[in-house]
């Protein structure tokens, strides 16, 4: 490696197949082919010209530093506010000139309250997206069954969906849960498709067992190339 200055070694950051299909040359031409068009049509100063996107963020800390322990001791614990990670939705938006609209964050539970924005930056917003008022506008869009997951497990999720309406030739994971594509994978049919919408963990644990014995396929779509 002394030999070759211009090369360095570096551990690759984990990025997802959906995202190696969406960002490419072409669309990324095509964008700003359009951007240019618009651009020219209408004079947008830099101050009207914002950029929004949406990540998820753990409420557990993913590495823990490292500690001094005495020789000897097999296990060393930190304690986090839980051990499996739920993932909180932030909509940031900044624009050309580089200020930023506060970021507007989105929690998988049905209560909100307001302790839940200690700490973060002024003019912050927030709410809980688990709310019964979607599953009933669903239902008025033609919607067979909804289930109100929280505080049901996959399991339990599963025996509930199945007993209502049995297995499904098809499901669409839309959250990027980890706990909610397991969901799906136990609710469908054999030979079953299971299609992956939302954006969560670059990494996940899925039970290959089961897809394996269900013979089942796994479609990803990635919004900006769909």
């Amino acid at each position: 490696m002394e030999r070759h200055t211009r090369i360095s070694l570096r551990r690759p950051e984990s990025t997802s197949l959906h995202r190696n299909l969406g960002f490419n040359r072409a669309a990324v031409d095509t964008f700003y082919k359009h951007l240019e068009e618009l651009q020219l049509k209408f004079h947008f100063p830099a101050d009207r010209i914002y950029n929004m996107d949406e990540t998820g963020l753990s409420n557990v800390q993913q590495k823990c530093r490292k500690v001094l322990s005495p020789k000897g001791v097999k296990q060393l614990g930190a304690t986090t506010s839980q051990e499996r990670a739920k993932l909180v939705t932030m909509v940031g938006t900044i624009n050309a000139m580089g200020s930023f609209i506060p970021p507007y964050l989105i929690f998988g539970r049905t209560r909100f309250v307001e302790r839940l924005l200690d700490g973060v930056p002024p003019g912050t917003k927030a709410v809980a997206n688990i709310l019964q008022s979607r599953l009933d506008f669903a239902e008025e869009l033609g919607a067979d069954y909804t289930l109100l997951a929280n505080g049901h497990g996959s399991a339990t999720a599963a025996d509930l969906i199945k007993a209502n309406i049995g297995e499904v030739n098809a499901a669409f994971e839309c959250s990027g849960a980890t706990s909610s594509l397991q969901l799906g994978i136990k609710c469908l049919k054999r030979r079953g498709i299971l299609v992956t919408v939302g954006r969560g963990t670059p990494e996940v644990s899925l039970n290959v067992s089961q897809i394996l014995q269900k013979e089942l396929e796994i479609r990803g779509i990635f919004r900006y190339a769909n």
